[in-house]
């Protein structure tokens, strides 16, 4: 998935917008309720990776994520290279209620 229109800076500050209250407060092993695990590049583009209910569940799936598009590129194939991984979950403190998501946790793939 991809947005050509905005640059990476545009994306970062989308995401910083959209943090969750808890960002970085949350524990390890906390249960998230339903999260979701996103890779994204500087360029915009976006890829859902999994659904997790930890932080930690998601870094472990993350960096199988990570290695799996590193195969592929070292196989030839032009995987998407994400700079970031995103957690996504329920944030019922904005209007509108429990439906909207917001990021509670970013992963740097560069500490996977």
């Amino acid at each position: 998935m991809t947005n050509p229109t905005r640059t990476a800076a545009e994306n970062q500050a989308t995401t910083t917008a959209n943090r969750h209250p808890n960002f970085g407060t949350i524990g390890p092993d906390d249960e998230l309720g339903l999260g979701i695990l996103v890779a994204e590049d500087e360029e915009g583009n976006y890829q859902p990776v999994a659904s997790v209910v930890t932080i930690n569940e998601a870094r472990e799936i993350a960096a199988h994520n990570m290695a799996l598009r590193r195969k592929r590129l070292d196989q030839g194939d032009a995987p998407m290279c994400p700079y970031v991984y995103t957690v996504w979950c329920r944030d019922s403190s904005r209007a509108g209620g429990g439906a909207s998501y917001a990021v509670i946790c970013e992963i740097d793939v560069a500490t996977l």
